[in-house]
């Protein structure tokens, strides 16, 4: 059953050209120890990228809903680093914001990430990340292109699907 997201409770994105080309979130779900994660992230960026530059700013828990959509709204670039994901939604929110998101799929990414609208690996491949986000923030349009896709590809993800899906995945059991 694929995730699903409310359209509506999203801002309006900040056109591409109008975000600040080196702003990223970082994320992480709650239940991830994030600072670890992100230390060996920016140590590997580091050392394997030292030219690239970004202004990240970590998001783990706290932030209201509202708040951390609007911050997506306006920032190019979103780091998914949870190792695990039964649903991924705050990826598929980034994605239908616009933004170009890199990082672990955590299995549940694998519903919606693609290599048109993303560039996602499996934890635990943190160089592949790491080079994959260095390729995009180092190429604004291969990025503008990811955000693009996947903002397209996020509206596919709408209660209703995920309704008929729920229901068709009872009627297999019999329900």
């Amino acid at each position: 059953i694929h995730p699903f997201i409310r359209l509506d409770a999203l801002p309006v994105p900040v056109d591409w050209s109008q975000r600040e080309p080196d702003t990223a979130v970082i994320y992480a779900k709650a239940s991830t120890p994030v600072e670890p994660l992100v230390k060996a992230f920016l140590d590997r960026l580091a050392a394997r990228h030292p030219g690239v530059r970004a202004r990240f700013t970590v998001i783990q828990r706290g932030v209201p809903h509202a708040e951390l959509m609007a911050l997506l709204a306006r920032t190019r670039h979103v780091v998914a680093l949870s190792p695990v994901e039964g649903f991924g939604l705050l990826p598929l929110e980034a994605m239908a914001c616009g933004c170009a998101v890199v990082g672990f799929h955590g299995g549940g990414g694998l519903d919606y990430m693609t290599a048109e609208n993303s560039r996602c690996v499996g934890y635990p491949r943190l160089d592949a990340l790491v080079d994959h986000f260095a390729a995009v923030i180092g190429d604004p349009a291969l990025g503008e292109a990811l955000g693009a896709r996947g903002r397209v590809d996020a509206r596919r993800f709408t209660p209703a699907r995920f309704d008929a899906a729920f229901v068709d995945y009872l009627r297999a059991f019999g329900a």
